[in-house]
């Protein structure tokens, strides 16, 4: 019995250090269900890159790329340019706070379309093929994010003396599931004395749970909310942190 074929992920690579570039290429090519169609050493060269490749998928960026430029405004860039792109940040440094900025949505502004964070963020020291795998799966065919186990791990050990309230992890898993906070009001019984939802109780369940979470930022910050959401399921065990 043939086994089902999983279509390759075209797979584009930035990083304006030659040796990384390669590094990184080469371990992507080893990954089964992954394929390089393109690389890019600065930001000209990436976004002329996929305008002649619109079948790239999947675009890996270094953080850092020299001249001012880094992976993040030039993730947002490419999803300027393709929207159903998928762009995964990776770099040598482990930070909460990073992770935030690479999930924080943008708005619009100066004509540009409204658009989303990116998708992911990896550390650079556990790029391996078994990672690309996983990052593969779950970016491309599930269109979810992806943090590193790593970053959650020390979050978690930071956290791991505290205890969510009943009501916390109802809050939490209906943050998980992507409901806004008018939803979840209506979900966990918080009304207005009109019979509307009242979303006032949400916003310090979540506020709370952001401080339990070790989750810094401005409280506006979309980005945020994709980082409790993670934190909370590897809380929980949904992954395997």
């Amino acid at each position: 019995m043939l086994e089902q074929q999983v279509a390759t992920v075209a797979t584009m690579v930035v990083d304006d250090t030659v040796v990384k570039l390669r590094g990184v290429s080469a371990l992507v090519d080893e990954t089964p269900g992954l394929t390089v169609v393109a690389t890019a050493s600065n930001q000209d060269e990436a976004l002329s890159r996929l305008r002649s490749n619109p079948a790239i998928q999947l675009a890996l960026l270094d953080l850092r790329l020299g001249n001012g430029v880094n992976g993040i405004s030039l993730g947002r860039l490419l999803l300027a340019q393709k929207p159903d792109l998928r762009v995964v940040i990776y770099t040598q440094e482990p930070s909460w706070t990073l992770a935030a900025e690479v999930f924080r949505a943008e708005y619009p502004g100066r004509g540009s379309k409204s658009g989303g964070g990116l998708h992911g963020y990896v550390l650079l020291s556990n790029l391996y093929p078994a990672t690309l795998a996983e990052l593969g799966e779950m970016v491309v065919r599930r269109g979810r994010t992806y943090i590193d186990r790593e970053v959650m791990q020390r979050v978690l050990e930071r956290t791991h003396n505290e205890h969510l309230t009943p009501r916390e992890t109802e809050c939490a898993d209906l943050v998980a599931n992507g409901s806004g906070n008018e939803v979840i009001a209506e979900k966990m019984g918080f009304f207005k004395s009109d019979g509307s939802p009242n979303p006032k109780p949400v916003e310090r369940l979540v506020s709370e749970l952001y401080k339990k979470f070790s989750i810094d930022g401005e409280g506006t910050d979309p980005g945020r909310r994709v980082l409790l959401a993670h934190a909370y399921e590897a809380y929980i065990g949904l992954r395997e942190s």
